[in-house]
Parts: C-alpha cells; structure tokens; sequence
C-alpha cells in the first residue's frame, strides 16, 4: 500500500514471494531502508523511486520478470549486494559503475552477451555469478576485478578461458561447468589462493600441467568431460579433499591418485575401470568412493 511510505523508522522490508507487480508508491520515501527483498514476484519493471533509498545496502530481486535496469538504480552508491537473478535482461546501464561498493552481484539466469565499460568500476566486488547468459566469451571487464574470490561462469557458452585469468589471484572459487570449454591457458597456475575449481560438462581431454601448482585446491570437478588417463598433475594436489572424474573414459588410475591423501570423496563412476592400484589404500580420509557403471573384476583385497 502507498502508506508504507509513512513507515519511516523501516530498515529492513521483507515482501519476498508475493505477487506484486509493482513497487509500492510510497517505497521511495523510507530513507532509512538497509534491506529490501523483492525477490519471487512479478516485476517486469522497477521505478525511479527506488533511486530515493539512498542508505540501502541489500537488494534482493531475484525471480521476477525484469528486462531493464533503471537508470535510477545507478544513485544506490551504499548499495553492497545486488541480486537480479532469474530475469530477462539482456543489458545493464553503464550507471551500474556508479556501485562502487558492491560486493556482492548476481547476475545468473539471463540474457546477458556483455557487460558495459563503467563494470571496471566495481572493485570492491568479491563476488560475481554470471551463470546462464549467452556470453560466449568472458568479458573483459572482469579481469580488472581484482578483489573477486567468487566467480561463477557456468552454461555461459564459453569456448575459451583467457590467458587474463591468472590476473584474479583472489579468486578462492571459479565455477566454469557446462561451457564448451576443451583446454585451460597455463595462467589458471597462478590462482595460488584457489580452493574449489569446478570444470564439469565440458570437453577436457586434458589439462595444463600447471594446475599442480594449486596447492590449496580442496574441490575438484572434472565430471562428464572426455579424460582417458587422469591428468598426472593432479598428483600434485595434495590439499584436495573431492575429486570428481564421472562419466569419463578412464580405463586406469595411476598409483599416484595414492598421493591424495586428504581426499575424503572419490568420485568415479561411469568410467571403463577394469581395476584399482592398491595404492588407494593409501588413502585413509576416504569416506565415499564412487565406482558404478564401471566393468570392475575385482576390488584389491588391501582395499
């Protein structure tokens, strides 16, 4: 209702999963607003009037029908988080580099073929979902976020990986599932910082060696790509704790997997394994091994 507005106490205002289809017309009149959630409605639009909460740092508009950012939304300069997942955009204004203090944005699930210049401007941002837009190539304005250690690229179209890669040495967790992704630039090594890699769902027969130079790498995923030999590199992460090879050609496991011994989940199904190297008895932190779909003899006894 428009009397919210006389709510000027308001700072924080829930109205996730309802059925609105507009602001209410009073919004713009709580200054004093940190948090607003609009998410799961039916806004194919946001008014001006939401440039007016000039202290909000938290907006959440996720699941509703927007195509167009309002150019209004560029004076939200407290504005920490953004969540505009689950949309219809297919541009965001270049006013989106007046968000200087952005933290956090959210982004999947659009239309997305490339971001605008003013983006550099972000870099505050430790936090990027990009998942779900026809990209088809990483926008080069992401590599002058230095501060970001979250980044999700997943089902972007990608068919390739930049070099500039190696310039977010923050970066804790790369998500780059279901892109048509077949090699990694050498640079991918100097992500020193690196905990979770995710690489599923693409068309990897191998991978640069330099990956064993991620010493901190706790999660790897590798599922549904095209490996016949686990790439020896891996041999050298010995931090990993999930290490994911699914639906994959390997006929073999080289004794070295023995090495990785903080792995507590092995996952290996769907592969063409005739037999195990005793050396997974190495592997004491062990508490799931998936072998299914594989055409195993037998299992070594010391396992």
């Amino acid at each position: 209702p428009p009397q919210i507005g006389k709510l000027k106490k308001l700072i924080i205002l829930e109205l996730g999963d309802n059925k609105l289809n507009d602001l209410p017309s009073g919004i713009g009149e709580l200054d004093k607003l940190l948090r607003l959630n609009l998410a799961i409605n039916q806004l194919k639009s946001i008014s001006d009037s939401i440039g007016k909460l000039n202290d909000l740092r938290y907006l959440n508009l996720n699941k509703n029908q927007i195509k167009i950012v309002p150019l209004a939304m560029g004076l939200l300069t407290k504005l920490e988080s953004l969540y505009l997942k689950f949309n219809q955009l297919d541009s965001l204004p270049k006013e989106i580099g007046n968000l200087t203090n952005l933290t956090t944005l959210g982004l999947d699930d659009n239309h997305l073929r490339s971001l605008p210049i003013e983006f550099t401007n972000l870099n505050k941002l430790q936090s990027l979902e990009l998942a779900k837009n026809p990209l088809y190539r990483v926008p080069p304005q992401i590599w002058k976020l230095k501060e970001l250690k979250y980044l999700v690229l997943d089902n972007d179209s990608l068919t390739r990986l930049p070099a500039e890669i190696g310039e977010l040495n923050k970066l804790i967790n790369l998500f780059l599932s279901s892109n048509q992704l077949d090699s990694l630039p050498i640079e991918i090594g100097r992500l020193r910082n690196l905990q979770k890699l995710s690489l599923a769902i693409n068309y990897f027969d191998n991978i640069t060696d330099s990956i064993g130079s991620l010493r901190d790498l706790r999660y790897l995923n590798l599922n549904k790509n095209k490996f016949k030999n686990v790439p020896p590199a891996i041999q050298l992460l010995t931090s990993l704790e999930s290490l994911y090879l699914k639906y994959n050609q390997l006929d073999s496991l080289p004794k070295e997997i023995g090495n990785l011994k903080n792995l507590t989940i092995l996952g290996l199904d769907d592969n063409r394994l005739r037999s195990l190297p005793k050396e997974l008895v190495n592997l004491t932190k062990l508490k799931s091994l998936e072998l299914s779909k594989n055409p195993l003899y037998n299992v070594p006894a010391e396992v």
